[in-house]
């Protein structure tokens, strides 16, 4: 999916796709899912703008928590992320698995009741599942632009920006063994 993090043009967003190459003896790209609810606005804007950020550092993938498997991500996302030089056209929204969940070193989620929501089905992940302004202190939730409209879905983007540059040096750290 051409944007996502650790995606390529025409690469599945599945954790099975291709391992995305580096400098030989580098560390691996630190593996990131992020989720929202129908994996067609919130998820794809963050997981291409954290992909974007990561240069290479993250290798990340997209899911939703009630999404149906296949669907594009919404024309005003796919728009508003045009705008900003990201190509969201070939996204297809996934629900999340627990293939992504042991895939991911991390799991970032748009809302409070995403997070708890992905803990109560997988409390052994518990540890690696948190709020994406949780990353950096900021403490709230990002609200779904479904249906809001162009403006909406540029003040969503804008604020995923914002959350990605501030936690962004949190997310690519590899955790120590």
């Amino acid at each position: 999916m051409a944007g996502e993090a650790g995606a390529r043009a025409g690469e599945p967003d599945t954790p099975s796709g291709p391992a995305p190459s580096g400098p030989i003896g580098a560390a691996p790209p630190r593996r990131v899912l992020v989720v929202c609810t129908a994996n067609q606005c919130r998820s794809p804007m963050a997981a291409a703008l954290l992909a974007q950020a990561g240069r290479g550092r993250l290798d990340v993938r997209s899911a939703g928590t009630w999404a149906a498997d296949g669907a594009p991500a919404t024309a005003e996302a796919v728009r508003t992320m045009a705008e900003r030089g990201i190509d969201l056209a070939g996204h297809r929204s996934q629900s999340v698995t627990r293939d992504l969940v042991d895939w991911a070193d991390a799991i970032v989620t748009m809302t409070a009741s995403h997070r708890e929501s992905l803990v109560a089905e997988f409390p052994d992940a518990a540890q690696k599942i948190l709020r994406l302004a949780d990353v950096d202190g900021a403490g709230w939730d990002v609200a779904d632009p479904i249906g809001a409209g162009r403006d909406a879905y540029g003040a969503t983007a804008d604020e995923l920006g914002r959350l990605v540059d501030a936690g962004i040096a949190k997310l690519v750290e590899t955790p120590s063994a």
